[in-house]
């Protein structure tokens, strides 16, 4: 079974929807979008997010492009961007007293974010570095979990809309990104990695949480938690749309088909990165929870309504 942007909870619930307006014979062939015609973004050097008293640099002017699902998708021009290494000066050659002395490694001038601010940017920073890199290795595993609260038609529809949603989960995927593409399945970073198409930022007045504590490693794990937000089709969300997989229901409405109303309400919705040494992300975990979600469509004659609630964990693991 495919279906265009796995892992929307809202995309699943719509699916729901329609199960008793098209007496039973909906079709589940929901086209994925083909990434293999889409311009590659330029690939970015991953640097550390914050070591020693660097300072990370922020563009106001120039814009990032990505690419998802074949199409062109420009970064808003105030985006954050990774910071960039200064160059170094020539150096002269060591004098012996100099050779003696211990070299810095990652682990000792890593810092570790303290402040809401430093953690959401390094976050942010590095998120963005990894969606725009163009050779690494990615394991994508997406859990659904979708509970029905009620439903036009019933038991039995109700029965037959759960069966679909326990059968429509999507097996971990493995990608190999070589020069921003894996080929086995066309996809790149950017349309891979949430917020997909588009780089990520996040408004601090979003974030309820945040903390970051040091790894035995040299690394540090980041911790992330958002406040709740509402959405109505066919608006988008204002703040969780720029950081996690969220509803895309335009794609997935069926031909003659027509939403009267959807509302969903994300809350708890979490973020856990794991960065290494280097300061590179090696792991990500988004939670994003549905706490009630309440729809209703109509087609030909038919009118349903359905009330659900859910949750949904993306974990990636990358390798370098």
């Amino acid at each position: 079974m495919e279906y265009k942007k796995i892992g929307q909870i809202a995309a699943i619930a719509v699916i729901a929807v329609w199960v008793f307006c098209i007496s039973f014979a909906v079709s589940m062939k929901i086209a994925r979008g083909n990434d293999a015609d889409v311009t590659l973004p330029p690939p970015v050097t991953q640097t550390p997010p914050v070591q020693g008293n660097q300072q990370a640099g922020i563009s106001q002017n120039s814009g990032v492009t990505l690419n998802s699902g074949g199409n062109t998708v420009n970064a808003p021009t105030n985006s954050i961007i990774p910071p960039q290494q200064p160059t170094a000066p020539t150096q002269q050659a060591p004098t012996n007293a100099q050779q003696q002395q211990p070299t810095n490694t990652p682990s000792q001038t890593l810092k570790v974010p303290q402040s809401k601010a430093e953690i959401i940017k390094t976050y942010v920073d590095g998120v963005n570095a990894l969606k725009q890199l163009d050779t690494f290795s990615l394991y994508k595993d997406d859990k659904l979990n979708i509970t029905i609260d009620s439903i036009t038609g019933g038991s039995i529809v109700q029965s037959f809309a759960e069966s679909m949603l326990s059968n429509s989960q999507k097996q971990p995927v493995n990608y190999t990104f070589q020069n921003g593409y894996d080929s086995a399945t066309g996809a790149t970073p950017a349309s891979t990695i949430a917020p997909l198409g588009k780089l990520a930022s996040i408004d601090e007045s979003f974030v309820t949480n945040a903390s970051a504590t040091k790894n035995a490693d040299g690394g540090f794990t980041l911790n992330l938690a958002f406040a709740s937000e509402s959405q109505s089709y066919p608006n988008e969300t204002v703040h969780h749309a720029n950081v996690v997989e969220v509803v895309d229901v335009a794609g997935l409405v069926p031909s003659g088909a027509t939403v009267n109303y959807m509302d969903m309400t994300y809350t708890g919705t979490t973020i856990e990165a794991v960065f290494d040494s280097t300061g590179r992300i090696t792991y990500m975990k988004h939670y994003l929870n549905v706490s009630q979600c309440q729809g209703s469509g109509s087609m030909s004659v038919f009118t349903m309504n359905i009330t659900l609630h859910g949750d949904f964990v993306s974990a990636y693991t990358i390798t370098y």
